[in-house]
Formats: C-alpha cells, structure tokens, sequence
C-alpha cells in the first residue's frame, strides 16, 4: 500500500491475503477502500477492525458502507411489498440506489416513504472520511469512495461490472421508442440499418455526446419509467452501431475503457462497464487464483485511463507445491484422467460417481463433503449419491467461504467449462479472433483463449481443493477431475471403472445361492457369460474380499462373505 503501485496480489486461498488488509492499511497514510461481494466478509473485515481497535486503542475508524437493498427500509421491505417491488422493479432496470433516491419522484410520483421525515438509512451511514471503507464492488463507482484511497478489490469482481443482455431486444426497443434523436424505430430496425452510413453516422452523433462514462445514465429508465428499457440500452445501442467485425460470430465496440461484445449468432449482447479509478491513490487485487489479463479487462486498465496492474505471485510454483503439501497438510488424491466438464451436465455420470462417493465414505471414518457443479449436484440428488455426504455445495458458492475449513475428508467432482461462447467472449473484449481445438483435456484456444480456460477450470478446481482442511490440520481431498494445475501436489492416483455386465450377474446369483460352485453359478439364469468369465469374476471378488472359496466334498463352493456391499457396475480402487 505504501509503494502505491496498481498491483494485481495472486496468493493461495488460506494464505492470510485478506487478513493482511487492515494492518496494513492502519499503517498507512492514506485511507482505504475494501471491496468485496459478499456480507460474510464484510462481517470479518470489521471483525479485524474492531480488533486493531481494541489493541493500539487509537482514532483508527471504520464504516461499513451501506447496501441498498438490505440498509433502505422501501429497498428490504419495511415500508410494505407494494413499495418495495416497485423500487425493485426499477433497480433491476440498472438504476442504481442513489438515482432511485434522487429521481423517486419521476419514477414513482412521489417520494420514498423511507425520506418523508428524515434522510433514509441508506444516505445517513454513508461516511466517506473513513480511515478504513469496507463495501460492495460497485461503490468503485461512487466517486468519494475512491477518491484519494487506496482501493482493494478482494476476490475477482467480474458478475459486477460486466452485463449479459441474452435477449436485448426489448430494452432496445423501449429505449429507441423514447429517444426520437436516434434514427431507429425498434431493434429489429437497429439491427437492420445499422451498417447503413446515414444510420450509423446520425446515431453516433447523438451517443457520442454523452460522456465516457454516463452511458448508463439513468434518463433512459426515466423517460419510460414505467416500460422495459435498461439504464444500460443506450451502451447496447452504441455497442451495434460502433462495433467493429472479429469474425463471422462476434463483434466488438470500445469507448474509452468501456466495451461491448456482440453475438451474432445469438444476438446476445455483453456490456462491460468498468469504474473509474484514475483518481485513487492506488488499486489492488486480491486473489487466489487470479487471470491478470481477466482482471485488467474488468477493472478497465490498458484499455482507457486506468493504469495497468502488475502482477505479482507471491509463491513459486514449487513453493506452492510445498505450502499445500507440508503448510496446509492435504493429501490430494486423482480418481480420474479426464476432465469430466460438467458444468453443462450432459457428461456427469450419476451412478458412476456415487460409487465413488460410497467408497470415500466407507473408507474414512469422518463424512466427506463434495464440491462439484450446480447440474451434477442435482443428478446427484436424483440417485441418493449426497445421502451420506456432511454437507455438498457447487463452485459458485464457495469462493471465499470457510464451510468447508474444518472438513478432514473432501471430493471434488467434475470441472467447470461455462461454454466455447464465454472464452469468445473474453477475447472479443481485446478484439481478438479464438478457435478452440480437441476436446476434454486437450481442449485448447489462442494464448488469451487458454489463459480463460485455465480460470474457469483449474483454478476453480484449484478453490475447491483449497476449501478443505483450512484449518492447517489437514486433509484428505479425492479429485475427480484432471483439470488441476501442475504445481498442485498429487499424492496418489485412484481409479473409477466399468465392471462389465457379467460381475453383476454374478454377484446378483450368488447373492441369491449364498453357496454354490463355479458350474451352479455359471448356470443360474441370471448369468449370461462363459464358465471362465465366471471364474475371473469370482476370483476379484476373493481378492476383494467379498467371497470365500470352500472345500466342499471333493468340489469347491464359493460363499458369499459381503456381497451386499458390492457395487455390481462400478469398481472403485482407492490408494490405502
């Protein structure tokens, strides 16, 4: 903080990044903004300064900075359903809390109960003079809130400046309605004459006097409050007239540091709109698995006035290696050597992977919990694989979360590949053309292409294996992926395999028999192999323990032991 420099801070999960914040901003001569998503973070960041308080007894101070839908009372509710889904309605249209305040009149008709007597809750605790800020991403674009601080962005703010508009036609729509200086009727007439130069170049005449930066102005929600339009149409508009042609699937536009990407095949459009933080003293990511060109696209920096962030890995990859190994105490174990894209669910093999999940369970004393994907985790219900589980969750839920720290045994389940579109997109924003080429692990794109890839897929693996055993008193963690990262320790390998139809027909005869010799098993009717097959199968089920062979007279007879606990499809060998 001190050196002032824009830097990006890529440090393992449990490395103590966040927890470092406030001793060093109390150190520091300038004041501080923390920004974050999530409101069990806020909750620890003033964990952390009400400690630094408590122990140097100084002026040290902190303010939350207040949310709009939890700190207004119209916004939560308190001032009835009626009021607060009209305010939603609204806020939903990309009109941020402040407008709603400022323009309730317009919007509504009337004032905000929650302003009739006093100022709301939500104006009153806002304090910018601070030493320390602590708030949501998006007051980066509240201008005290960054004005002369040093700014941190804890964890990779990307849902928030950034909007997908899958279907723009009829925010479009409304807006061009109630903007007679744009020469457009409605979308499909944008979509229509937009190359046509007398088109395009009235247009740009009118979107190019808004300044960089207000083309979320919240008049285009104003003119028709009670329409469908967005706040940000009037980006979308300027994103179809001024883009420029990747390929024959994607376009892109660029003004100032702000961008939008245009499907064609789609007609799904992808606004980004990052703050800007020219006038902070310094900015500074944190992350634990970080994409430094990801991050300088979201925060705007190389594209327009925000300087870039260097990027600064705190350990080698091979003291990465040790600090997961010796530091953390996990022991990872590789079930698969595929990459078992599931985010789709097309590919998650339900059954497959609950005998995978029996067989951790049956091995550890302590009940496991799996991270996996949103789809797989519904599959997963469907066969009962969660049943005996302490607790399960998907990718999206768990950056930054401590659940999983006390957890002794983990599963990880499947990686995450949104889409080809998603890297398209991510490459369109710099203007550059991707091609994907082979599949599953040998899936690859242009050099930006792979790097988002890499951050959808390992490094999410590479958060999930680092939710367990946070507590530095170790882990078990079985990964069912091969999308993890070549510094990452494996210890051992396990394996997950077809049986083939005839174990289960053998197991299901002598389950039923309990005693009987090769010849009576290879005649039950429930059998449909040779003798010999029969033989190999009854020998792997002595080797695992599942049947004895007898001497009976001057014949041997095999007898169940514990067939009841056999998978008949599926053979999971784990390392002891």
């Amino acid at each position: 903080m001190e050196n002032g420099d824009n830097v990006l801070i890529d440090a393992l999960p449990s490395i103590g990044k966040s927890s470092n914040v406030i001793p060093a901003a109390r150190e520091t001569d300038s004041p501080v903004t923390i920004l974050t998503a999530r409101h069990d973070l806020y909750d620890q960041y003033e964990e952390w300064c009400k400690d630094y308080q408590k122990e140097y007894n100084d002026n040290f101070e902190f303010q939350i900075l207040p949310s709009f839908l939890n700190d207004c009372p119209t916004a939560c509710g308190d001032e009835g359903d009626g009021w607060q889904q009209q305010v939603k309605r609204i806020y939903d249209r990309g009109v941020s809390g402040r407008d709603i305040h400022n323009h309730a009149n317009r919007f509504f008709g009337e004032p905000l109960p929650c302003t009739e007597n006093n100022e709301c809750p939500y104006d009153e605790t806002r304090n910018f003079d601070a030493d320390v800020l602590i708030g949501h991403y998006t007051y980066a674009y509240v201008h005290p809130a960054v004005n002369g601080r040093v700014v941190v962005f804890d964890e990779f703010p990307e849902d928030d400046f950034v909007t997908d508009f899958d279907n723009p036609s009829v925010a479009v729509s409304d807006f061009l309605k109630s903007s007679t200086n744009i020469p457009f009727n409605d979308f499909t007439d944008l979509i229509t004459n937009r190359l046509d130069p007398s088109y395009r170049d009235a247009a740009l005449k009118v979107l190019n006097d808004i300044p960089i930066g207000q083309l979320d102005n919240p008049s285009a929600v104003l003119d028709d409050p009670t329409g469908q339009t967005h706040a940000l149409a009037p980006h979308i508009v300027f994103t179809l007239v001024n883009s420029e042609q990747i390929d024959g699937k994607w376009e892109c536009s660029t003004l100032g540091h702000e961008a939008g990407v245009y499907n064609r095949e789609s007609g799904k459009v992808r606004v980004l709109r990052p703050p800007r933080l020219t006038d902070a003293r310094n900015v500074i990511g944190l992350d634990g698995t970080p994409s430094w060109r990801m991050w300088n696209i979201v925060l705007g920096c190389g594209l327009g006035a925000n300087e870039m962030l260097e990027h600064k890995q705190i350990l080698t990859d091979d003291e990465r290696r040790e600090y997961v190994r010796d530091v953390l105490s996990l022991t990872v174990i590789r079930t698969t050597s595929d990459a078992k894209h599931y985010s789709g669910g097309k590919y998650v093999d339900p059954e497959k992977e609950k005998a995978l999940i029996e067989a951790v369970c049956s091995k550890h004393r302590d009940s496991p919990a799996l991270i996996t994907t949103k789809k797989a985790v519904v599959k997963y219900k469907k066969v009962g694989a969660l049943n005996e589980l302490a607790y399960y969750d998907h990718y999206g839920n768990i950056k930054g979360s401590n659940k999983y720290g006390q957890s002794r045994v983990g599963i990880v389940i499947g990686s995450q590949v949104y889409g080809y579109d998603y890297v398209e997109e991510w490459a369109s924003f710099l203007g550059e053309q991707t091609d994907s080429n082979g599949k599953g692990m040998n899936l690859s794109f242009s050099e930006f292409g792979d790097e988002v890839l890499h951050h959808m897929r390992e490094l999410e693996v590479t958060q999930a294996i680092m939710r367990f055993g946070r507590d530095t008193n170790g882990a078990t963690v079985y990964v069912h992926t091969a999308a993890i990262p070549d510094w990452m320790p494996i210890s051992a390998k396990g394996r997950v395999s077809d049986r083939g139809r005839g174990y289960g027909q053998v197991v299901r005869a002598l389950s039923e028999i309990q005693r009987a010799s090769t010849d009576d098993i290879a005649a039950h009717s429930e059998v449909k192999i040779k003798n010999r097959q029969v033989g190999r199968v009854l020998d792997k089920l002595e080797e695992e323990g599942h049947v004895t062979y007898e001497k009976s007279g001057r014949k041997g007879v095999w007898v169940d032991r514990s067939l009841d606990t056999v998978n008949p499809s599926f053979d999971v060998s784990l390392p002891s």
